[in-house]
């Protein structure tokens, strides 16, 4: 079995699952290199479980053992070069890391984080993401969904994606107007929203809003699981890295930054043109700053 056919698998599963189980599963599906390279009882302490759910995950999927389940996530890095093989050693790494200094321990962290990152976006993954820039493209209005730390991420791709084309709409979700914020959604709209766990309410309403409405949905998010991906058109799950206590908003904006590479790519002499009477203006306005004798 690879691992796809597992993913496959625990989806089909997860429905039947207990609560405890379903945080395994979803955990194993975020965090495959931790699944393939940590002990049983430190991957039960990550995930917020006990190890014994991960004994009965296993078995509830039809394995013998937990080893013959975690064999599955260690293949997968064998099969792998690169920055694959990169993300294996950088976690053994970290794992043996000793009394290091602090700086020493931050830069582990970073290079594992950032080898994780690239682990994960594969030929499988940017072709998801063009897709999703596709749906983007042909969209009447596109819908930005992110609340609380992740609003920021959705604040700078609608920075930029508003200079490519028009109807680029950032919810704010403030006062209580979500809904009504929503409430010109229709077919032929598309929602990106983004959540990760713990997943935001009013994100998952937002996504469950739009699929009503008849949009489009791209649920950027850290697993197949999650509630906002279920109907979704485009599930781009990314990897649930992180430096110190947090998780990065490295992959979110990795993923934005391919879907306005995309956006450029298809919007073509019009996107130029659009970008570049843009910052005429802006520069008209004195927005930026000049070196210039009537700088200030």
């Amino acid at each position: 079995m690879d691992r796809k056919s597992l993913q496959d698998l625990i989806e089909q599963s997860y429905p039947t699952l207990t609560p405890q189980i379903r945080r395994a599963a979803k955990y194993a599906l975020s965090a495959p290199t931790e699944v393939a390279l940590y002990p049983m009882r430190t991957v039960a302490r990550n995930a917020h479980v006990s190890p014994s759910a991960l004994v009965r995950l296993a078995s509830q999927l039809g394995f013998n053992t937990y080893n013959d389940f975690r064999d599955v996530f260690r293949q997968e890095i064998s099969r792998n070069q690169g920055p694959a093989r990169y993300a294996a050693d950088a976690e053994q790494l970290i794992a043996s890391r000793g009394e290091e200094p602090l700086t020493e321990k931050a830069r582990d962290a970073i290079t594992s984080m950032l080898a994780l990152t690239a682990e994960q976006f594969g030929p499988e993954l940017i072709s998801n993401i063009e897709e999703a820039a596709a749906s983007i493209s042909e969209a009447k209005s596109v819908y930005l969904i992110a609340f609380r730390n992740n609003h920021a991420a959705a604040f700078f791709f609608y920075y930029v994606a508003r200079l490519l084309r028009k109807g680029i709409v950032l919810v704010e979700g403030s006062h209580g107007m979500l809904v009504d914020e929503l409430s010109a959604m229709e077919p032929g709209d598309c929602a990106l929203v983004m959540s990760y766990e713990p997943y935001a309410l009013d994100a998952v309403k937002a996504a469950t809003i739009a699929k009503e409405a008849g949009a489009k949905v791209i649920a950027l998010t850290d697993s197949t699981l999650s509630p906002i991906a279920p109907g979704a058109s485009h599930v781009l799950v990314t990897p649930r890295v992180s430096v110190s206590f947090y998780q990065s908003s490295i992959p979110t904006m990795v993923v934005l930054e391919t879907l306005i590479y995309f956006l450029v790519a298809r919007g073509g002499s019009e996107a130029v043109q659009r970008v570049s009477k843009e910052f005429q203006q802006l520069a008209a306005h004195g927005i930026y700053w000049d070196e210039g004798p009537n700088r200030l």
